[in-house]
């Protein structure tokens, strides 16, 4: 019996020892743990950690859709439309190409567009300050016209700024006044809600110094298109052809409730002398000119809820350059000036409105080759264009219980005056009119 009881016990310690032993060995897997992004609040809101890095994110963007109505008051004939010369008009000698001019008597023009903008923002800090990496890429749809293009690529680093974004002329001065946006109608080259000069973008290297509300700029840039040399169908001399780049600086200051800022650019393209027409046998000189502008704001907000106003100035001289631009009717703009003002009417409702003045500056007949600089034209003598004046008021709503969500109208009231341009009219009489514009638009912002 105690033989069978010591074999019993012997067994059961054996047993419990072997279960011990591959207890100890066993390997337990456990979870990894969930790795939940983090926000970052260095860089404002929207921002993210990137998991498993020090990087910041911030993913932003906007749909919109919008329509356009246009009445032109007046009887156009053998006019600029889209950038291109109405066949049949001759100028020095040369019958230019393109679909037959008609008259048109109180034309009007609709356009409804879309756009989707999306937007990607990267931060983090280094041993050289806030190392920035920015790209954004617009797709548009306006009637029956698509187009998808990068719109922003661009580092910045201890003040350094490289890659292609929209130039410092425009955003150092706000865009201009672009609060009422729409798909900005182009029929006869009226550009409404960019201030009669829209914005330009272009590959750019430039540095900014700030300190106490000041920051001054030096850069340089290459554009993407000739914008106002267009006009003139100058096409051998399209911004960025030959290598050259402008050059421009400026300063921009916020002080307590007010603001100003100023630059000044050199346009390496701008003509000298000789015909801006080379298919009319002429020749240019490319000795570049000079463009200044000048801006202000002034926040009102203390005597007028949610109160702004600015204001804008800038000027060529006798100067065709890439930055003062008017429109497709006025051939070679002097200065354009504008001012706005908005402010709330309600929580969620602001109103707006704007006014925009073009000095037409010097221009020829149609029986001569266009402008040069000093105001001499080839085969006659210069004549001084009319203006173009444009008002506009609008009202935007910002429903509360739709957060990024947003609606606007305006109503723009426009006339011009081209006393005698070669480019844009076949008849010595030059066009005049006035026009109306009724938009609305509808945005997401995200």
């Amino acid at each position: 019996m105690n033989n069978v009881k010591s074999l019993l016990l012997g067994t059961g310690a054996a047993i419990t020892a072997l279960s011990g032993a591959h207890a100890a060995d066993a390997i337990i897997v456990e979870p990894a743990p969930a790795e939940y992004v983090r926000v970052c609040d260095a860089y404002g809101s929207g921002f993210f950690y990137i998991p498993g890095t020090e990087t910041c994110m911030s993913i932003n963007g906007f749909v919109r859709s919008s329509y356009e109505k246009l009445y032109v008051h007046g009887e156009i004939d053998g006019i600029l439309v889209g950038g291109a010369q109405a066949a049949g008009n001759t100028i020095a000698g040369t019958t230019t190409t393109g679909p037959t001019p008609s008259t048109a008597t109180n034309p009007s023009f609709t356009l409804w567009g879309q756009r989707a903008r999306l937007g990607i923002d990267t931060r983090n800090e280094t041993d050289w300050g806030t190392l920035r990496a920015q790209m954004r890429i617009e797709a548009g749809q306006s009637n029956t016209d698509e187009d998808i293009d990068m719109d922003r690529a661009l580092i910045s680093l201890a003040g350094f700024r490289f890659g292609f974004t929209d130039n410092y002329w425009s955003t150092n001065h706000g865009y201009g006044w672009i609060n009422l946006e729409a798909v900005s109608a182009v029929a006869f080259g009226i550009v409404y809600t960019d201030g009669f000069y829209g914005f330009d973008d272009a590959t750019m290297a430039d540095y900014t110094w700030v300190s106490d509300g000041l920051s001054i700029t030096v850069g340089a840039e290459d554009p993407r298109v000739s914008y106002g040399r267009d006009t003139f169908f100058n096409a051998t001399n399209s911004g960025g052809t030959d290598g050259r780049v402008n050059f421009y600086a400026g300063f921009n200051y916020k002080g307590d409730g007010w603001g100003v800022a100023g630059t000044v650019a050199h346009d390496s393209l701008a003509p000298d002398v000789g015909s801006l027409l080379p298919a009319a046998g002429g020749t240019v000189t490319d000795i570049g000119g000079w463009a200044y502008k000048i801006s202000a704001n002034l926040d009102l907000s203390s005597f007028i809820p949610g109160g702004s106003l600015w204001g804008m100035y800038m000027t060529d001289g006798d100067y065709n350059t890439d930055y003062v631009h008017g429109n497709a009717l006025t051939e070679n703009p002097d200065s354009v000036w504008g001012i706005a003002f908005g402010g709330d009417l309600t929580d969620e409702i602001q109103f707006v409105s704007n006014y925009f003045h073009v000095n037409g500056g010097n221009a020829c007949p149609a029986s001569t080759t266009p402008v040069s600089v000093g105001g001499s034209c080839l085969g006659g003598a210069a004549i001084q264009e009319g203006d173009t004046n444009q008002w506009t008021v609008g009202l935007n709503w910002y429903p509360a219980a739709a957060p990024g969500f947003q609606m606007k109208a305006s109503y723009t009231k426009g006339t011009t005056d081209n006393s005698a341009s070669a480019v844009v009219s076949a008849s010595p009489g030059g066009v005049s009119f006035e026009y109306d514009n009724f938009e609305v638009t509808v945005r997401r912002d995200f």
